[in-house]
């Protein structure tokens, strides 16, 4: 990549990223330029999509990894290249959306047991000692240790 590679080194520190996403940015656009050994200056939309295919279906890149060879190309293209990324085939990744974690049945028990008198508690006609100890009564530690992400 010889002076495409330092325009781009030039482009990243003057753009003002830090030094980890210049790495970063440098080594997927260099991997870029080497899995067709081709500079990219000559490669266009056909190549950028078989690589980014390639690297989901071969490398099995995690989404983090794709979103930053992604955002490294791009920046390749549009700032040093100063070429339009009008590629509509290739979307950017969405990222992953867990599922909540759900307490199990007999956490829920072991919840609602530890509160003590529960109908009391929702009837709003417990003290405020009560609710106190309901947050220090041992059973609430060990449900709250047992579920990472709880209420």
């Amino acid at each position: 990549m010889g002076q495409l590679r330092d325009r781009m080194v030039q482009d990243l520190r003057l753009a003002g990223y830090s030094q980890s996403t210049r790495r970063i940015y440098l080594l997927y656009a260099t991997k870029f330029a080497q899995h067709f050994r081709r500079s990219p200056e000559i490669l266009g939309e056909r190549e950028i999509r078989r690589y980014f295919l390639h690297l989901l279906d071969e490398r099995q890149l995690s989404h983090d990894a794709y979103r930053q060879a992604h955002s490294a190309l791009k920046f390749l293209y549009t700032v040093t290249l100063k070429r339009p990324w009008d590629i509509p085939c290739l979307p950017r990744r969405r990222s992953p959306h867990p599922l909540p974690d759900v307490l199990s049945g007999s956490e829920v028990r072991r919840l609602l047991e530890s509160i003590g008198n529960f109908d009391r508690f929702i009837q709003g006609k417990s003290s405020p000692e009560s609710v106190r100890q309901v947050h220090l009564h041992n059973d609430w530690k060990v449900v709250s240790q047992s579920s990472s992400h709880f209420l």
